[in-house]
């Protein structure tokens, strides 16, 4: 941990900045040891509709059109299924709400953040100890799995949230997510649609999880130092 310390305010002091940042989102997993080694951090968790989550993962590999990224489409198409990605979504959840009582963590609703984000980045910045200024809510509308580039747009895009019901997951994904997800979705303020499935499609995710589960840990073993222990953490074992 010092060295990676080291090494992130090395890259923030070559860029002007005095604090650094970090938003690799399975950090959710070691939010003890950040605190253990660095009792100054402090985390902001995001919360988000886990049925956009899944729709996001879904078209992460349609996203990408450049003809040398097919490897990484291919990859990023094997991690995604609506079982796995509703089950990291929970363990992710979970492990924050674990948490939720330390003066370090900081947890809001990505919903609210783009409904109010004047009053969720105020209190964010409080948090963090920092002075807030409104022009920090000018960000550029980069494009992502769900929406385009638009050039020259700033601000806080309400739109981003939501977009499961206009199509993308099929019924049977949207009934495993709730099933799986459903009572930290209640936990965190979301609502059940009450989809039923459609058997035949049902049927097809419940066969195919084995194969493209595995499929996606081999390939994304090559790059995890500890395995098992990555995965415990994940699991909550």
């Amino acid at each position: 941990m010092t060295v990676f310390s080291t090494y992130m305010r090395h890259g923030a002091a070559k860029r002007g900045r005095p604090i650094p940042c970090e938003q690799t989102g399975r950090s959710v997993f070691y939010i003890d040891d950040i605190i253990r080694e660095l009792p100054e951090a402090r985390i902001v968790g995001i919360v988000r509709d886990p049925r956009d989550v899944l729709l996001s993962q879904k078209r992460k590999s349609q996203a990408r059109k450049d003809v040398k990224s097919w490897g990484l489409r291919f990859r990023q198409y094997l991690t995604y299924h609506p079982i796995s990605t509703s089950a990291l979504w929970v363990s992710t959840v979970r492990e924050g709400d674990r948490r939720a009582g330390q003066p370090q963590l900081h947890t809001v609703r990505y919903e609210d953040l783009l409904r109010d984000p004047a009053t969720v980045v105020a209190r964010m910045y409080a948090h963090c100890g920092l002075d807030y200024e409104a022009r920090v809510l000018d960000v550029p509308h980069v494009g992502s799995s769900n929406t385009p580039n638009r050039a020259g747009a700033v601000g806080v895009d309400p739109s981003r949230t939501g977009r499961w019901r206009e199509g993308g997951l099929d019924r049977a994904e949207i009934y495993l997510c709730e099933l799986i997800a459903g009572r930290w979705m209640r936990r965190h303020g979301y609502g059940l649609s009450g989809i039923g499935p459609d058997l035949p499609r049902l049927w097809l995710h419940l066969l195919t999880m084995p194969l493209r589960t595995g499929s996606a840990l081999m390939l994304h073993a090559a790059s995890m130092e500890d395995v098992i222990g990555a995965l415990r953490r994940r699991l909550g074992a």
